[in-house]
């Protein structure tokens, strides 16, 4: 099921919200990471959208992204995320 679908479901839902951590859970998946047009295939998002949302995630410190690779990767800020609810 795409995101796509998962979207038109709920009329509260946020829908870059739900694409954010759709993103998340894909890069949390992947060792190596994942580049833009993989995450774009990935969730049937707009490449503009996917492209924005790395970069919030990315300024914001969530994710990095390596200039050689162009790859995303989950970085330890989310971990902090994770601790607290434990």
């Amino acid at each position: 099921m795409s995101i796509e679908t998962t979207e038109s479901k709920n009329t509260y839902s946020v829908p870059n919200l739900e694409r954010s951590f759709r993103i998340l859970e894909l890069l949390g998946e992947s060792r190596e990471g994942l580049n833009l047009t993989e995450l774009t295939n990935a969730t049937g998002c707009p490449n503009n959208s996917v492209f924005r949302i790395c970069r919030t995630l990315e300024e914001l410190g969530y994710i990095t992204r390596d200039p050689a690779s162009k790859k995303h990767r989950i970085s330890k800020r989310i971990l902090n995320l994770a601790l607290g609810a434990v």
